[in-house]
This record gives C-alpha cells, sequence and structure tokens, in this order.
C-alpha cells in the first residue's frame, strides 16, 4: 500500500530489525501518505517500489517464501482523480518474503443500506446534508468513514460530535439547519490586500524540526522529531502574520460554557454614566532595538531585563531555568547594560526610568543563587538606588554575590564564535574594556503608553512632553488632575516601581471613595464669569476652553452670549486671554484689580 498505515507499518517493521519493502501500485505523485513520512521512511532504509502490484504469495513449507509482482503503467483517471493503473503483460517477478503487510486501504460496510432504503453517494458512501449530517431517512443520522471514506481517527470523532449535535435538536423538534453550512463562503481579502501582505511580509520558509539521526531511529523507538530550542522557536513563531482571521467555524461557540461568544454582535458605542475615572494605563519598555550597536534583534543571546525575568520565573517557559536562547547552554557570564533608552537624549528619552538599577541588582543574585559558576557584569552610569534599604541590597549584590559593576557606556557588541564580546569603558580607572560574555541583558528603560496623548485630550487631562499624564500638584495633590473626579494611579504619571505604584493605586481609590461620600461638591472660588452686555456672541471663549466649562445662550432680545458653567471651570484664565472685548473676567482677578495692583506697586 501507499498510505500513512503502509509507511507506519514499515518504519515499525524497519526498528524491529527487518529488511522492509513497500509495494505501490502507482508513482511517487500519487502516493497518499505525507510525503514527510515518505522521505523518513526512505533515510531509515525502507525501499519502495513504485508502480508494481502484488498478484499472488508463494509459500513453502506453510510459511511465506515470496510475493509475485506484476509491472504497472498509468492509464486514465479513477474516480478518485488519481491516474488508474494497468497491469503490463508479460513484466511478472517475485520478491524473497517472510512476513507480508497489506495496507490496501478500506471500505464502507454497506449491507444494511437496502433494508433502511439509505441514499448512496457515487464515491460509495452514506449521502448525507453535509451541514446536519441527516440522510434521506428521517431521523437517521450518519458521520465518520460511512460517509467520508477512509479519514483520520480525530476527524471521525469530530464528525460524530456533529451528528449527536443534529440528532439532540432533533430530538427536541428544533430545525437542523440551525447547523453551520460548511459550503458557506468566507470573507476574502481583495487583491490588493493580499499584493500588499505579501510585500509588507515576504514569505519565509517553514523551520524544520531537528530530528534524531536516521542510524539512530532504526535502532530503538524515541522520539524522531527533538523539538525546538528556544531562538528556533521563536524564530518559527515569528513567521506569524498574527493577522487573526476568524474562519467562522463557530467552534469556540459551542465550547465555551458561559456563552459570552456572539458571532453576531455589531460594534455600538456606548454611553455608560460614572461618577470617577481612575486612569492607569501604565507604561511600555522602550525599543531597544534602536541601539543597533548592541545587537537587540541581531543577536539571539541579547535580551531584556523583562525576558530574563521571564526565565528567572518558575512559571516561564523554561520553568525557572536559565539558559541561553540560541542553543539552550546555561551562561556562565552575563552583562547588564543600564539605561538603555533612559537618560539619553539622543536616542532615547531625557529622564530617568528609576527602577532599572534595583531589578538588575536583583537579577544579579537571582542568576548566582540559580547557578554559583555565574558571573554578573553591570555596566551603570550612576547607582541609584534611593529607597528604603535599597543602597543597601545594591551593595549586597556586590560584596555577598560578587557582582562586578563597572562605571562607564558600552561602545558595541560584536560575536566571537559563541561568545559575544562586549566593548565599553570603566571610567573609574579611565581604560577600556571587553568582556566574553554568554549572554547580555539590556535594562530598556519606561515609556508612556502607546495613545497616552490621545487619551488625555479625550479626558481633558494635561500631559507632558514625554506623553506621561500630570497630577494637579506634585507634592499636594499627586493622584489628582485639573479635572474633578478623574484620578491617576501607577506608571501612567511616570515611571515608578511596585510599591510605589500600589501606594499611587491605593491613594487613587481612597480618593474615589472620599469623592462618593460627600453630600455636596465643593468647587473653587476663583473661576471665570463673562458680563453679558459686553459679550458679543463670537464664541471664541468655548473654542479655547479646555474643560469645556463655556456654552452658549440664546437671551430673550435674541443675542447669543457665552454662559460659563462654574462648576466645570478651572479657573486656567484662557477665556479672559482670548476675549477681545473684555467680556470676560477670572473672580478675584479681573482687569480693574490686577491695574489696581500694578498701579499700587508703580506709585
Amino acid at each position: 500500500g501507499g498510505g500513512n498505515t503502509a509507511i507506519d507499518a514499515a518504519r515499525v517493521a524497519r526498528r524491529l530489525g527487518s529488511s522492509v519493502r513497500i509495494v505501490y501500485r502507482r508513482s511517487r505523485q500519487e502516493m497518499p501518505a505525507s510525503a514527510e513520512e515518505v522521505k523518513a521512511a526512505e533515510e531509515e532504509g525502507v525501499e519502495i517500489m513504485f508502480l508494481a502490484a502484488p498478484t499472488r504469495v508463494i509459500s513453502e513449507g506453510g510459511k511465506v517464501s515470496k510475493i509475485e509482482c506484476t509491472r504497472m503503467a498509468l492509464g486514465e483517471p479513477d474516480a478518485s482523480g488519481r491516474a488508474r493503473p494497468v497491469p503490463v503483460e508479460g513484466s511478472e517477478f517475485t520478491l524473497d518474503a517472510d512476513t507480508i503487510i497489506p495496507a490496501l486501504g478500506q471500505a464502507p460496510e454497506l449491507e444494511f443500506v437496502e433494508e433502511l432504503d439509505l441514499e448512496v453517494s457515487g464515491r460509495g458512501t452514506l449521502q448525507v446534508d453535509r451541514a446536519t449530517l441527516a440522510t434521506n431517512v428521517e431521523g437517521i443520522f450518519a458521520s465518520g468513514d460511512v460517509v467520508t471514506g477512509p479519514l483520520m481517527v480525530i476527524d471521525a470523532m469530530a464528525a460524530g460530535r456533529k451528528a449527536a449535535r443534529s440528532i439532540d435538536r432533533y430530538l427536541k423538534g428544533e430545525a437542523l439547519a440551525a447547523e453551520v453550512d460548511e459550503k458557506a463562503e468566507l470573507a476574502k481579502p481583495e487583491e490588493g490586500e493580499i499584493a500588499r501582505l505579501k510585500q509588507e511580509h515576504p514569505q519565509r520558509a517553514r523551520a524544520r524540526m531537528p530530528e534524531l539521526p536516521a542510524e539512530q531511529r532504526v535502532s530503538s523507538f524515541d522520539e524522531v522529531e527533538l523539538g525546538f530550542s528556544l531562538a528556533q522557536a521563536q524564530e518559527e513563531a515569528r513567521r506569524c502574520l498574527s493577522c487573526g482571521v476568524c474562519s467562522e467555524c463557530r467552534e469556540c461557540v459551542r465550547a465555551c460554557q458561559a456563552g459570552a461568544i456572539d458571532h453576531d454582535m455589531k460594534d455600538e458605542v456606548l454611553d455608560i454614566p460614572v461618577g470617577a475615572i481612575v486612569v492607569a494605563t501604565g507604561y511600555k519598555t522602550f525599543d531597544h532595538t534602536v541601539y543597533g550597536e548592541y545587537g537587540g534583534g541581531k543577536y539571539a543571546d541579547v535580551i531584556t531585563g523583562l525576558q530574563l525575568e521571564r526565565l528567572l520565573s518558575a512559571s516561564g517557559p523554561t520553568g525557572g531555568e536559565v539558559v541561553r536562547p540560541s542553543d539552550g547552554s546555561h551562561p556562565k557570564t552575563v552583562v547588564f547594560i543600564s539605561c538603555v533608552g533612559s537618560r539619553d537624549e539622543q536616542k532615547g528619552r531625557s529622564y530617568c526610568s528609576k527602577f532599572c538599577c534595583m531589578y538588575m541588582a536583583k537579577q544579579a543574585i537571582m542568576l548566582k543563587e540559580h547557578d554559583p559558576e555565574v558571573q554578573c557584569y553591570i555596566f551603570y552610569i550612576d547607582i541609584r538606588a534611593a529607597g528604603k534599604d535599597f543602597d543597601e541590597f545594591a551593595r549586597r549584590a556586590q560584596q555577598e554575590y560578587g557582582t562586578i559593576y563597572l562605571r562607564g557606556r558600552v561602545s558595541h557588541i560584536f560575536r566571537n564564535g559563541k561568545k559575544l564580546v562586549v566593548c565599553g569603558e570603566d571610567s573609574l580607572i579611565g581604560r577600556p574594556v571587553e568582556i566574553p560574555a554568554d549572554l547580555v541583558v539590556l535594562a530598556t528603560g519606561a515609556e508612556a503608553s502607546d495613545g497616552a496623548a490621545d487619551l488625555a485630550q479625550t479626558l481633558k487631562i494635561s500631559y507632558d512632553t514625554n506623553n506621561f499624564f500630570i497630577e494637579a500638584h506634585p507634592k499636594l495633590r499627586p493622584v489628582e488632575t485639573q479635572t474633578d473626579g478623574i484620578f491617576l494611579a501607577g506608571c501612567c504619571v511616570g515611571p515608578r516601581d511596585i510599591p510605589e505604584s500600589v501606594a499611587h493605586g491605593s491613594a487613587a481609590a481612597a480618593k474615589t471613595v472620599a469623592l462618593f461620600s460627600q453630600e455636596y461638591l465643593t468647587t473653587d472660588p476663583m473661576v471665570s464669569t463673562i458680563d453679558a452686555m459686553k459679550c458679543s456672541g463670537c464664541l471664541l471663549c468655548q473654542s479655547v476652553c479646555p474643560f469645556g466649562a463655556i456654552e452658549s445662550q440664546v437671551l430673550r432680545d435674541g443675542r447669543t452670549v457665552s454662559v460659563v458653567n462654574e462648576s466645570v471651570c478651572k479657573g486656567c484664565g484662557l477665556c479672559v486671554a482670548a476675549c477681545r472685548f473684555g467680556a470676560a473676567n477670572l473672580r478675584g482677578f479681573t482687569q480693574q484689580q490686577l491695574l489696581a495692583e500694578v498701579v499700587s506697586l508703580w506709585q
């Protein structure tokens, strides 16, 4: 035979020490077995004879001794669409054999068909509705090989589940058509979209899974595929375009026990009344590939601090075992580079990311505890350990765990064999240094989350040049904004470590509860006022107000004037500066009051 069953049987027999030959009546192109399986069988020494078919078995003394075969030629296509094998006259030959394993396929057992009056397809299988698996006789359903012909076990299991659902609906008196129509056409991308995707994402060949050498495979039943290394798995995963195309098979609907998935749901805009908003959008790590001299994205063994944190974690991809992504070996020399993206106005950000110094010290200690033979080096600009016991912790990494701190910048990294040579300077001794490292860890800085500026404009709260949100007052009101009812929590204000973020979040929650506990809300009396007699109705003040506190109002005489909503106004004075007719004033700081102060100072 020429299917996967024949290949499996041949490879098992080969492992049991036999000399194995497969006889197949068609050519390699028509062979239904997978190409990978056929290639593996040939590598293991299985001989495949194409265009040959057995005609009779020859025995001696009641035991198989030979098998007689005849050569075949390919004729017209048969019902399966493959070329029909035709015997070649006078081409008979014999092969020595003491064991014969037929793997000739299967056919459905249909003796009961006539009695039940079931309809049979041209392929010799039961005819059913593909969407419901119902036959032409009401109340009779069919699934598995009797419908499709020989397929895999998993296909038969899926078909059985599908038939069971149809039977359940039938017994409940429900419409069978509720089953998904498999013939329904799926949405296809347009040609222009396909061309764009091909241009943006060139096709990349699938990574070949490492396998046990053929000479070792034939003598054991060990696993053939050895699995990807971490670097190979990551490279293979990068082939995914993350297109997120849903085929509408609706298996997720059937699997979700909570019934939370609705494929017919439409997008809608919701207006949800709330009493307060806590903004906690966090941060993102700096894109370290900007520093091409560090080899980020080029060398597999150059990773970020966050990636090392996952390697150190017991729930991480390696179960807490620290390995080099390139070859899976255990690193013995690890170099940390601080301030990647921080305190660098040319390529990164001018500010300090605040927590990098401490997590480098922590990870250096953990690496040493994982493997006492590991030597860690840390290139730093300044050690900023301004917290309770922070400085003592950094000193502990040096004194107790032997971490070597080098004050200076790294200029570049290059590969030398399996090592990564880190070139930098030690400014304390005024000399360049080169360290052959097994693993390089980049302490990447923190940036504001994507979309932070757009969110700030939507909420009408202030943000700085780095897109971090600005507090109402950094000391007295550190979790409040200029807009009442909107509070800030965590790293959306700026880089901060976990304890500080927890305290910040707790403060925001307390402020929210305090807001809700008040029977009346108090406002600042220093708000803008508009003199309706002077207002021309140009509404320029309305366009410049960042808080939306100015509205238009039509007076009884028909004039349109601006009116200030004092509960929303924050007294910033922008409307006063914009008003060309002097109609807008800031209560307590009117133009007359300010001029009087200036005159008194002048006198």
